[in-house]
């Protein structure tokens, strides 16, 4: 479901150019991204992936406050209390009850790096707790609101939640996102830590900088404007990461 009302929906497109990439520079054939976009550390670094994406939302929320702030914001881009329902229809109830005693239990013994990884599906999420196919809940989110989206006929290519260049531009992709900023509040909070979730303006690429923007340009997945089938994918449970390295391996690729 595309933002609106048009202006936020420009306002984001703006204040977000280098978001897409963001993800695209955390894959394992990503180094030479990851060269002009420092700071970013792929999927499979145990100590800081996800650490990297609680921080890296929580940027983005804390801004995206700051352009909504006069706006009339439609009910999909608040922040979640719970789930949806459509999206607990689509996933499954099931699914979802592990997934939450998982979170439940992170932020009261995890830290802040494994609840970031089992949320995102990254390598942080170690010791495992649960099966790989419950971590990664935010991949498996983003790839349900498509389906709804087409169903309800919402879906529109120019945020389609399924694609990371312009997934930010779906008024879903902000309730859940703040979802997820309220999770990682209450770690913070449980743990007697700041939790600052205060506006501020949009400032550069949010968390990383670009090196060279010559560089960059010649680098980027987004800017290379190649349809999404033929793009690696990006969102992916930590199973489905698995499963695709040991595909690569088997194929003789890079592991």
């Amino acid at each position: 479901m595309k933002l609106t009302p048009q202006d936020l929906f420009d306002l984001v497109k703006k204040s977000f150019p280098y978001e897409g990439d963001w993800h695209y520079a955390q894959l394992e054939e990503s180094a030479e991204l990851r060269q002009v976009m420092p700071g970013i550390v792929p999927v499979d670094d145990v100590r800081n992936s996800g650490k990297q994406f609680l921080q890296h939302l929580r940027e983005m929320t804390k801004v995206f406050k700051h352009l909504s702030a006069s706006k009339v914001v439609p009910e999909q881009a608040k922040p979640w209390k719970t789930v949806p329902l459509f999206l607990t229809q689509e996933i499954g109830a099931d699914y979802l009850h592990n997934v939450q005693a998982e979170i439940d239990r992170l932020v009261t013994d995890g830290t802040e790096n494994q609840l970031g990884g089992f949320l995102a599906g990254t390598a942080s999420y170690a010791p495992a707790y649960v099966a790989d196919e419950f971590a990664g809940c935010y991949a498996r989110m983003h790839r349900a609101i498509t389906v709804c989206d087409k169903r309800s006929n919402t879906h529109t290519e120019d945020s389609n939640m399924d694609d990371p260049c312009v997934a930010h531009l779906n008024a879903h992709f902000w309730g859940l996102a703040g979802w997820i900023d309220n999770l990682y509040a209450t770690w913070q909070q449980r743990h007697k830590m700041l939790a600052d979730q205060s506006p501020v303006p949009p400032s550069g690429i949010l968390g990383v900088r670009v090196a060279s923007k010559t560089k960059f340009a010649e680098l980027s997945v987004c800017g290379g404007f190649l349809p999404l089938a033929k793009r690696p994918k990006v969102w992916l449970s930590l199973a489905e990461w698995k499963a695709e390295l040991a595909r690569r391996k088997a194929a003789g690729g890079t592991a």
